[in-house]
């Protein structure tokens, strides 16, 4: 799962990336706006920030359990992130975050969820303010190798919201499309050929036994990416071997697997777990894209019992059959409609989400969605939940 946010480490990564040590290191921070100097030549290598501020709003009705009335919720979240980014000849410094004040059904959700999210939450019920870091990393290229230390998203993975090959990533519904998180790591690469390459990743535990070590080894071949990459689990003693690959045939395709099981019972199938994803993404003319994806995964929970249970390990679908599918249509130059729905194919749950983005301004659009369920896929309570929201970003 993904580690907590520390303030303390954000608050030290922002003042290094922006204070004294910043401007020594990397020049003056500049917005990206900012006009170059008559006197001198603007600098590919200076640092720049930009960032994006929002506000979104949201009502829901969700069917009441049992004897319990049906609940009408509402919520907002005032967001604020803010990206920074300084480059020297072999080195980078990258460090994005963001601050969320949220009222209603959005707060108490953000302080159900505790660190689950990697945001540090702090509120009542009613109100509440989180403080994520997203990324904050050093990378340092000397030569062909390339070495990263922080935050970062390590990516190992082409499928869209199940992805077995991420090994080190956890892939959520973040607003209208998947998003991959950070992991605080050490990510060494190197290249392997012309079109292939080698990666180690270590990610840190307070014992060195206790953390998660991995492996990748990718390249292109007979017109596919193919990865190969295997991770051992020091807390629990696991050891995870999976396998990418993606295609274009006219449409694109993708298929992932990995296998886990203890690292002393590698080869017993009855220790092990298995988990695959298949999919597909078609184009018509640049303005439609279609996309498709199923996941399987063995020993899905079956009961609201087991799913619970699977909740509090971190799975977020812990049922053993889903689809997800995707569309989206560009509607001229400035706006866009498009849907997207999740099914549990094992417990027939399911839920779509119908939306319109239209650009109002430069840099600045408005988003409005509907959305249905039919029941809950953490839980798997047959409880229906209908919710209609809309959101104002601009982008600076």
């Amino acid at each position: 799962m993904r580690r907590r946010s520390e303030l303390a480490v954000a608050l030290l990564a922002a003042a290094i990336c922006t204070g004294p040590l910043s401007v020594a290191a990397f020049g003056q921070v500049s917005s990206p706006d900012e006009p170059s100097s008559p006197d001198k030549p603007s600098s590919p290598d200076k640092p720049s920030w930009s960032g994006e501020a929002s506000f979104a709003a949201a009502g829901a009705w969700s069917e009441g359990s049992g004897e319990a009335d049906d609940e009408l919720r509402y919520g907002s979240d005032a967001s604020l992130r803010l990206s920074l980014d300084a480059r020297r000849p072999g080195l980078r410094a990258s460090v994005s975050g963001r601050v969320d004040a949220l009222t209603g059904s959005a707060a108490a959700a953000v302080l159900a969820a505790g660190d689950r999210f990697g945001a540090i939450a702090l509120g009542t019920g009613d109100a509440a303010v989180a403080l994520t870091l997203d990324r904050a990393y050093l990378r340092w290229a000397p030569g062909p190798v390339v070495a990263t230390l922080g935050r970062q998203v390590v990516n190992w993975g082409s499928a869209l919201l199940w992805s077995p090959a991420d090994l080190f990533a956890e892939t959520a519904v973040v607003g209208l499309e998947p998003e991959r998180s950070g992991i605080d790591a050490i990510r060494l690469a190197a290249p392997l050929g012309a079109l292939g390459g080698l990666e180690a990743v270590a990610v840190p535990s307070a014992s060195p036994t206790d953390g998660r070590y991995g492996a990748r080894l990718y390249g292109y071949t007979l017109g596919s990416d193919l990865g190969l990459q295997a991770a051992w689990d020091g807390g629990d003693g696991t050891l995870t071997a999976a396998i990418s690959l993606k295609t274009d045939l006219v449409v694109g395709l993708w298929f992932e697997a990995a296998y886990t099981a203890p690292a002393s019972a590698f080869l017993e199938p009855a220790e092990a777990g298995f988990e695959a994803t298949v999919g597909l993404d078609w184009s018509l003319g640049g303005r439609l894209v279609l996309s498709a994806e199923y996941r399987y995964r063995e020993g899905g929970a079956a009961s609201e019992a087991e799913s619970l249970t699977a909740l509090a390990a971190g799975e977020s679908y812990p049922g053993g059959h889903y689809a997800y599918a995707t569309v989206n249509l560009s509607a001229g130059d400035f706006a866009s409609i498009g849907a997207y729905a999740i099914a549990d194919l094992g417990n027939a749950i399911a839920s779509v989400t119908a939306y319109a983005v239209v650009d109002i301004a430069q840099d600045a659009s408005l988003t409005a969605w509907a959305s249905y369920a039919s029941g809950s896929f953490a839980t798997l309570a047959e409880r229906r939940y209908a919710g209609l929201g809309a959101s104002l970003s601009l982008a600076f």
